[in-house]
């Protein structure tokens, strides 16, 4: 488990949600827009709003839920969880996460009922056994999985991709930045959104 250390960044712009429902291509594609029309197009009429600026105006509920956000990342690629590991160190956001190696490992990890509950999984789609598909498709159809979000984690942007990601009930779709830099900024981002997705839609710890 990794426990996330405070630092800072530069200005680099991250991954932008989409208000009006409709995905951007290469960043974060919205999980409510089910057309088959491309992703460029369906952007068109979009109001964008970065994290960022949620958490300028996000006030906390009078309950709170200030523990560190808990995330399990699934990956195979020992390069790639430690440049995982290494943005969310320095994004400067309280996460503690978790690295799984298998998608096998992570859904016996989570079938456990003493096992981990993490509030949002970042899953990899390539991996030997097990792919992030097969996990995802297999956490889908646990009731008691069904409600953690799944974010895909790719650095592809295959349109079959993320057509089949949807399909399978993914929350969102994450298309991975080759710069550092940008990809610490969609950490960061990331983290922050689904924080402020997790305090406004968990508002009891006990419960889950």
């Amino acid at each position: 488990m990794r426990q996330c250390k405070r630092g800072g960044r530069g200005g680099a712009i991250g991954p932008r949600f989409t208000s009006c429902g409709g995905p951007v291509l290469g960043d974060c594609i919205n999980p409510f827009h089910s057309s088959t029309e491309t992703v460029e197009r369906a952007a068109l009429d979009c109001v964008h709003v970065r994290p960022s600026s949620l958490q300028a105006s996000f006030q906390p509920p009078r309950w709170g839920l200030m523990r560190p956000l808990q995330v399990l990342l699934v990956d195979d690629n020992p390069a790639a969880r430690g440049l995982a590991e290494e943005a969310f160190s320095l994004s400067g956001q309280p996460c503690e996460v978790t690295m799984m190696e298998s998608g096998d490992d992570a859904l016996a990890a989570l079938m456990d009922k003493n096992g981990i509950r993490p509030d949002v999984v970042l899953l990899d789609i390539n991996m030997p056994g097990m792919d992030g598909f097969d996990v995802l498709e297999a956490m889908k159809a646990q009731p008691h999985l069904r409600p953690i979000p799944v974010v895909m984690l790719s650095g592809s942007s295959a349109p079959q991709d993320i057509r089949k990601a949807y399909t399978l009930h993914a929350n969102a779709y994450l298309v991975k930045s080759v710069e550092f830099q940008a990809f610490l900024t969609q950490i960061e981002d990331f983290v922050v959104f689904w924080t402020q997705a997790r305090l406004t839609t968990r508002p009891n710890d006990a419960e889950y």
